[in-house]
């Protein structure tokens, strides 16, 4: 599993610093390893291995997961959703999102990343605290609901005797909502936060955490400079959306032929005058 990872990385990695290095030597693959990027998603990559790889250790020596729990699984892999609520079980909020591609995202996950481990239930519930609560519902209105745990650790509804862990679960509740630990206080530049970003959709499509940070770092590079006034190319239209959500906060970016757009939380927009090819060069980034 972290070999396949690894190799995605280096791919996405490759391709940037091929698109961003015209005029320049070819880097070698020396060379890209020894970037500190590359070397920050290696071991964020392989720290996620050994932690998979030591949950597959708890679980039940290897037994199937029991009948109700296996036919739950199922049922949810067949269901279609159509919308999904999550809420930040510590003040309530909540918000619903008829997103397709969030929706299918999500459901992929709770099928594909499961993994069941020995856990007591009523122990971890009694010591740890939900952050988040997710319902997805179906076309019928049946629901899939579960709560959400620190370390991507999930209780689900409809099976309450057991502990989960679902890779990447997380992200929504800490994109919509973040987490209470002083990040929001720190000053980030803008960059930083599309960085940090935990989602992010290309044209209403969710994107992986890596394609969300190769974009931030391509935008740094193909931005321009920040414009006085709405740029006249506007007026043909954008050629792409892309919204990232960091800690709670939403950033709006849209692509025009020569210029950038950023709306936050649908308030005032910072406009970006740049040139042409490197829009060209951006758009390109996760082709």
């Amino acid at each position: 599993m972290g070999k396949k990872k690894i190799a995605v990385a280096f791919g996405m990695l490759l391709l940037l610093f091929l698109v961003g290095g015209c005029g320049q030597r070819e880097l070698t693959k020396a060379d890209i390893k020894g970037t500190e990027y590359y070397q920050d998603l290696e071991a964020k990559y392989s720290q996620l291995e050994r932690k998979y790889e030591k949950l597959k250790e708890e679980t039940s020596s290897g037994e199937e997961l029991p009948e109700d729990a296996e036919t739950y699984i199922k049922s949810i892999k067949r269901s279609t959703f159509h919308k999904v609520r999550y809420s930040e079980n510590s003040t309530g909020n909540y918000e619903i999102s008829d997103n397709v591609s969030l929706c299918n995202w999500l459901k992929k996950q709770l099928v594909r990343g499961i993994v069941e481990t020995n856990q007591n239930a009523e122990e971890w519930k009694n010591e740890q605290a939900a952050l988040y609560q997710y319902t997805l519902y179906n076309e019928d209105n049946s629901i899939c609901q579960c709560h959400v745990y620190d370390g991507d650790y999930v209780v689900f509804d409809a099976l309450p005797d057991t502990v989960y862990y679902v890779a990447q679960v997380s992200r929504i509740g800490d994109g919509c909502f973040g987490r209470d630990d002083g990040r929001k206080t720190i000053k980030r530049s803008l960059v930083a936060r599309l960085y940090d970003s935990q989602l992010m959709f290309e044209n209403g499509e969710v994107k992986s955490i890596a394609e969300s940070k190769e974009l931030a770092v391509a935008f740094e590079k193909c931005k321009g400079k920040i414009a006085s006034k709405k740029p006249s190319d506007v007026e043909a239209g954008s050629k792409k959306e892309y919204i990232f959500k960091c800690d709670g906060d939403t950033y709006m970016m849209e692509v025009y032929e020569s210029c950038f757009s950023i709306t936050q939380n649908g308030g005032d927009v910072t406009w970006y005058q740049s040139e042409k090819e490197l829009v060209q060069q951006f758009l390109k980034t996760l082709d």
